[in-house]
This record gives structure tokens, sequence and C-alpha cells, in this order.
């Protein structure tokens, strides 16, 4: 509905476009001006007049023109969260497409009052998820300014492939100084937590494997998340080695002495003082014996024997000594035949001496 005056007065609504004529009647000579009262609401309109005035002739007017037309308003708002460098592509109704780059107010073209918007995401940024928040309604007689469009980043797993670990081995790794993942067993790993679009990872090793005694290494094991799942990150886990050794004391000089460990590794001495034998995996068991003894001598080992267990041995000690031949024990007839033997041998060597 619009309403018409006539100088100033007469007020005439009109629903419905068509001819339309005042109540009352302008004498002639009187002048007459005709202005919109009200303006239509609902939708809301604006209505202007042309040829509403002047002074009345001799005969009717009714050239007066009133034409409407209805107002435009705006779908807008502010968008927040989107990364550096991202883009969103935000569509009204499903048409009207606009791009936006940065954080910041943002404004659709006009649409007619009356009609119903609705504001959603037709492309999300890379990496991220934009939530539309009043995004839907109805253009009454005003811009809308409150749409609210949030972006987040997306979350992505962080995982890789474990080798080398030995049976029931433990190693406990992290990421970015947190999130332990204790693996005990070769094979693919994920951490619990995702990680943010854009975020930093670090995947390091909190604590080594300890029985057996293990190092492992982490390859690919930091850089920035993608917008996708990373599961490129390797562990290799390597058994560690330790060193058994000692000391040889009691060699005579020019004398040569063989050791052993574990039936190998043969270790040649010809001197006193310390020896190693090549190292071995964590958790072997080792003996070390004597595989060829020095001329004359015999050597024994002490501590030669154990499991190796997180460190070098070196307390292996082989002593060497002069070997002696024992007499065998004689009863009394043996000692009475062995005394008689003396005896004559003396007596020969005494009539041959005279």
């Amino acid at each position: 509905t619009v309403v018409l005056q006539n100088n100033a007065g007469d007020d005439l609504s009109l629903n419905a476009d068509g001819a339309f004529t005042f109540s009352t009647p302008v004498a002639f000579g009187d002048p007459y001006a005709v202005t919109v009262e009200t303006q239509p609401a609902a939708p809301s309109e604006t209505c202007t007049v042309t040829n509403g005035s002047g002074t009345m002739p001799a005969n009717d007017v009714n050239d007066v023109s009133v034409t409407c037309t209805v107002d435009t308003f705006t779908v807008g708002g502010a968008l927040s969260g989107l990364l550096s460098g991202g883009s969103l592509v935000l569509q009204l109704n499903g048409t009207l497409d606009l791009t936006l780059t940065a954080d910041g107010s943002f404004v659709f073209p006009p649409l007619a009052d009356g009609t119903a918007y609705a504001v959603t995401v037709a492309m999300q940024p890379t990496g991220q998820t934009c939530t539309v928040r009043n995004g839907n309604g109805q253009l009454a007689g005003a811009d809308v300014s409150d749409v609210s469009v949030t972006c987040n980043d997306d979350r992505y797993t962080l995982g890789g492939h474990l080798s080398g670990l030995v049976d029931g081995d433990t190693v406990v790794l992290q990421n970015n100084a947190g999130d332990d993942l204790s693996l005990n067993a070769d094979g693919a790993f994920t951490f619990n937590t995702p990680v943010a679009f854009g975020d930093l990872y670090a995947v390091t090793v909190k604590t080594q494997p300890a029985a057996p005694s293990e190092t492992c290494t982490v390859n690919n094991g930091s850089g920035t998340m993608p917008a996708n799942d990373v599961n490129d990150v390797s562990v290799t886990c390597t058994v560690d080695t330790f060193t058994v050794g000692g000391a040889l004391s009691g060699l005579l000089s020019g004398g040569s002495v063989v050791l052993q460990i574990n039936g190998a590794s043969d270790q040649t001495l010809t001197a006193d003082g310390n020896f190693v034998f090549p190292p071995l995996a964590d958790g072997t068991a080792y003996t070390v014996a004597v595989a060829t003894q020095p001329v004359g001598q015999s050597c024994t080992v002490n501590n030669g024997s154990g499991t190796l267990t997180g460190a070098n041995v070196s307390d292996v000690r082989v002593s060497c000594a002069l070997f002696y031949v024992g007499i065998p024990a004689l009863d009394r007839h043996g000692l009475l035949l062995l005394a008689l033997l003396i005896l004559g041998v003396g007596f020969v060597g005494v009539r041959r001496f005279a």
C-alpha cells in the first residue's frame, strides 16, 4: 500500500497499480501538489511522483504519474580465522559468488526487499573448514550485516612405520615433546592426537628400548602439516653392541695363549695386559675360554661367563701359572720298592766309581 496526498491532505491509499483520482476536486486556478505520504512497507518500496504539481486548469488533470520500485538491501557480515594465503568462496542463494582472501567484513550485491537469502560456503580453503552462522533469513527493509563465517584448521593424523625392534622390547615416541606413543612391535603406527593444518610436527624418541638395549632413529620426522595425513615417518631400531674383555696375568716372556669367546673369535695374547673381543649384540650370552695353553703353563679364566646387559664387560681375568706334573701316591710296598731301587742305583754307582 502507498498513501498519496494532494496539498498535504486528501489522503488516498492505493494497493494496486492502475488509475487513481483524489476524492476532493480542486478549484480552477488553485495550485495542486501530489506527494507520497507513506511509502509501501512490505516489501519496502520507493514511489516517486511525476507531473504532480501545478495550477488547476479548466479541466480534469489525469496525467499525474506515480512509479514504485522495490527497495534493495545487502547481505553481509564478517569472516574470521582464514589462514594467510587462504581463499574462501561464499555463495548467496546458490548463485552469487564472493571470493574472500582475508579476514574482515564482506557484503554481497543488493537483493530486493522481501527476498529470502541463504549464505553458504561454495569452496573451502585448503586445510580449513569454514562454517556460517546467521546465514539464512528474509530481507525486511534493512541491510543484513550479522552473518558470521568462522574458519578452523583441519586436523590430520601423523604416523609412519617402525622396523628393527626386537620382540618384547619397547620404544616410546613423542610428537612435539608430547603425545607419548609406546610401541612394542614392528609395523605401522599413528599418534593419538591429530595435528592441525599448517602446524609444525617433530617426532622424536623419548625412551630407547632397554632389554636388549637398542638405538632407534627417526627419518622424515619433522615438517609442517599439509592438508592430508602424514604416514611416511620412519623409525629404525638396531640392537646396541658391547665388548667383552679383561686382563691377562702371569704369562711367561715369550709365551703365547689363545683365548676364544663363544668358541670363536680367536685372540692370541703374547704378553700380560688388557684384551678385548670384537663387539657382540646386547643380550648375548658369552663364555671366554682358553683355546690353546702356553708351553709349560696352565691358564685359567675367572668371570668368563655371563650375558651382556647394556654395558661393556671388562672384568674377565685370565691367570697363567707354571705347569707341574704330579707323582702318583704309593702304598708301603711301592715305597719299599722305590727305596730299594734308589739304593741299588747308588750301590752300582759306588762300585763303578771304586
